[in-house]
């Protein structure tokens, strides 16, 4: 059984100039989570636009991400891992 439920939605959003990432989603555990990206626009952050980590998903947790109308420039990439 998850522990805990969690969402995340930005529409019509523009993130710029920061130091990592200008989105980072980075679920842990045994959780479920839900991501959803509309109309985001990320532009010079020094590592990535848009990151999905899942590197300390356990066992039975679960995520779920999609991107809409998206844009990333002048950053490294759009990663997920």
């Amino acid at each position: 059984m998850p522990s805990v439920m969690a969402a995340l939605s930005v529409s019509n959003a523009v993130v710029s100039d920061n130091v990592g990432h200008g989105i980072v989603m980075r679920p842990s555990g045994t959780s479920i989570y839900d991501d959803v990206l509309t109309a985001v626009k990320a532009f010079r952050n020094s590592t990535g636009g848009i990151a999905l980590v899942g590197d300390v998903v356990t066992a039975g947790g679960k995520v779920f991400a999609a991107a809409f109308d998206c844009v990333t420039r002048s950053t490294d990439h759009l990663t997920h891992r």
